[in-house]
């Protein structure tokens, strides 16, 4: 129950900086992207950018739509998904050009991504990064499937190098 009502905080809370937060001055009732928004990375394992299940036969389908995080996260930005942060080189040429970051529950993030997000963040990017360290919750993917959520997420080792950390609260309730 408590680990559902936080994922649904950092939803909220997700929502809330994505509209507020000044990324351009477009109308918010803008549904389209065009050329004018500013680019956002999104590294998640989150149905977030396509929708659960299998995403191949929805191409084309009239019917299909868009999980409502991504169609209001399109309202301001042009999204890039990402699968790494890092280029082969271990540069930060997959955040070139970005304005902003979202990391929502992510895979895996590497030695060469975390100095990617380290450099990218010091050189004025904006992150929203958000995880479960223990998500639950249906998917249509099964526990084993490389399509499905990660359960567990760790909070990655350039936190500490920003004096961040995450604790638990020994005075929360069970």
């Amino acid at each position: 129950m408590l680990v559902g009502l936080l994922v649904l905080l950092a939803g909220l809370s997700f929502a809330a900086w994505l509209l507020f937060a000044p990324a351009n001055s477009k109308s918010e009732n803008v549904a389209q992207v065009g050329a004018d928004e500013p680019a956002l990375g999104l590294m998640t394992s989150l149905p977030i950018y396509w929708s659960e299940g299998d995403p191949f036969a929805a191409l084309g389908s009239e019917n299909e739509q868009l999980p409502w995080v991504r169609a209001a996260l399109e309202q301001q930005y042009a999204i890039e998904p990402l699968d790494a942060l890092s280029s082969p080189e271990g540069t930060a040429g997959s955040l070139d050009g970005m304005e902003a970051l979202a990391i929502i529950q992510p895979r895996a993030v590497s030695p060469a991504d975390n100095v990617a997000l380290d450099d990218w963040v010091r050189g004025g990017g904006k992150l929203f990064y958000a995880i479960d360290p223990m998500l639950t919750g249906k998917y249509d993917m099964s526990l084993g499937d490389p399509r499905h959520p990660i359960v567990s997420a760790l909070v990655p080792p350039v936190f500490a190098r920003w004096g961040l950390a995450l604790e638990f609260d020994q005075g929360q309730p069970h």
